[in-house]
């Protein structure tokens, strides 16, 4: 066609010209368009990268937190982000900023111990709209330099940014305590004495890339349905209806922390339950299954048994101890000077009062005097592990 017109002479020969000239316009424009879209898409690419880094990172320091813990003998099931001392924005900004994008609003924590986190990035570079197309307030703003965000060719201009949200969860393993026959504790039932986790043993003596390849953090599609509380979830331990209300406490020294109420409460709380060897409740308990149980409702991890509870936390001379620290006893089979067959907590150290399970055929869980026990080895306080009284 193009071929037979140019042998005519008139006007034919200049609405061919005319028309090439739009096909070659058309094919630019639809060029144009192309790139801006492939770019539009790289910005949105770049924005789920870095956000799906943020939502990864955030939570890094409750995996580490949860990681150590398993290494010192201590179950992770009860780690909430709340131990980790940090915000989790600081992580996920920094691995957002890596990726070349920048955190949009504070991190969304969910889950009853916080393992969920979902965040928003924005790419730091945009796609910078042609001047024509600016709007009357994208005009003055970029008369008067605000709002500005720089193109991918580094140009400093009005425009749009990619954007992006990610959701990040950590899967923690399960771990339990299990016993190892002929090794004996308080009324000849078996120690528990290591940490396995998926089968695993990660303590004693865990390897801990191992161990760490064990506590994986994922993406996926939503956030926890269960609302995080920035502590432990009270609702859980207290359930309505079921315990009644709480009982008094003793009298606590003026400078009591929050912590050491909570602690009590919880174990004031059990009292009147019966004592089951390897109980951890909520129906029963065994001695240092009651304390480990009170310090987790207090959003404290310390190790599961008497024998490993022991060596955990600071020691404190007779006569200094204080509300919340414990006390371990030299008693039952396997038992020795540096192998506590007991453990009870202090509550009111100025009349020598404690509060224990003791055994199946000793009673129920019982507020007792230590004044008079014997074989006392010592008093430890678990707080000054965290730097807290």
């Amino acid at each position: 066609m193009i071929r037979r017109t140019r042998g005519r002479t008139g006007d034919e020969g200049l609405a061919t010209t005319l028309l090439v000239l739009y096909v070659s316009l058309a094919l630019a424009a639809a060029t144009l368009l192309i790139f801006k879209i492939a770019e539009a898409g790289d910005m949105r690419t770049q924005a789920q990268i870095g956000a799906d880094a943020a939502a990864l990172g955030a939570l890094e320091p409750l995996r580490n937190q949860a990681i150590d813990l398993a290494l010192e003998g201590i179950s992770p099931s009860g780690v909430g982000y709340w131990m980790t001392n940090t915000e989790p924005e600081v992580p996920a900004k920094r691995y957002a900023g890596e990726n070349e994008t920048d955190l949009v609003g504070e991190v969304k924590l969910s889950g009853r111990l916080g393992t969920t986190a979902k965040v928003s990035t924005v790419t730091r570079k945009c796609q910078l709209k042609n001047e024509r197309n600016l709007t009357d307030k994208e005009r003055r703003a970029l008369q008067e330099g605000e709002d500005l965000c720089t193109g991918t060719d580094g140009e400093k201009g009005v425009g749009r940014a990619g954007k992006a949200t990610a959701v990040g969860r950590l899967i923690i393993p399960d771990c339990v305590y299990p016993p190892i026959p002929g090794d004996q504790l308080e009324d000849g039932n078996p120690d528990y004495n290591r940490l396995v986790c998926d089968g695993v043993q990660v303590w004693p003596n865990g390897d801990r890339d191992r161990v760490a390849k064990m506590f994986k953090l994922r993406l996926v599609d939503a956030e926890d349905p269960v609302a995080y509380k920035g502590g432990p979830d009270y609702d859980d331990i207290f359930p309505p209806g079921q315990v009644g209300p709480l009982p008094q406490l003793p009298e606590l020294p003026a400078d009591a922390s929050d912590l050491i109420k909570k602690i009590l409460a919880y174990a004031y709380a059990q009292i009147g339950k019966p004592y089951l060897w390897g109980g951890v409740g909520p129906s029963a308990f065994d001695c240092s299954g009651l304390i480990y149980a009170a310090y987790k409702s207090a959003g404290v991890a310390i190790p599961r048994t008497t024998f490993t509870q022991w060596p955990f936390g600071v020691r404190v001379p007779g006569g200094a101890e204080k509300p919340g620290d414990l006390i371990f006893f030299n008693s039952g089979p396997g038992s020795g000077p540096n192998r506590p067959g007991h453990v009870a907590m202090v509550v009111d150290p100025e009349k020598k009062l404690m509060i224990e399970a003791r055994c199946r055929l000793c009673g129920p869980i019982s507020v007792t005097s230590y004044a008079n026990r014997p074989n006392v080895m010592g008093f430890t306080r678990p707080l000054a592990r965290f730097g807290k009284e």
